[in-house]
């Protein structure tokens, strides 16, 4: 599952390291930051680029999912009625019975 947001860039010029794990992983997946997995540099304007030196919080803001609301517009695009999609496409969805593969388009 994917999330875009928006992050209040409001500290001192610098790096910073942005984590995530999640819940479960398919496959091999670790559940840990080893080597940099599950994260990302945040690097300011003007800072060097280092790898920052900050540590995993011991009590981390965890993600709740009924706190996520949309920034603005939180509509969904298009007339509410029928045919009142913003865009429409028409998909040619199809399966390998032998594969148990699907195929779109």
């Amino acid at each position: 599952q994917r999330y875009s947001l928006v992050v209040n860039a409001n500290q001192k010029v610098g790096n910073y390291r942005i984590r995530a794990l999640p819940s479960a992983g398919q496959g091999n997946l670790p559940l840990n930051y080893n080597g940099g997995i599950n994260s990302a540099i945040l690097r300011y304007n003007g800072a060097p680029s280092v790898d920052p030196i900050t540590s995993q919080k011991i009590h981390p803001k965890l993600l709740v999912e009924s706190e996520l609301h949309p920034l603005d517009n939180p509509a969904a695009p298009g007339a509410p009625k029928h045919g009142g999609a913003d865009v429409s496409i028409n998909l040619d969805i199809g399966i390998d019975l032998t594969t148990f593969q699907y195929s779109m388009n």
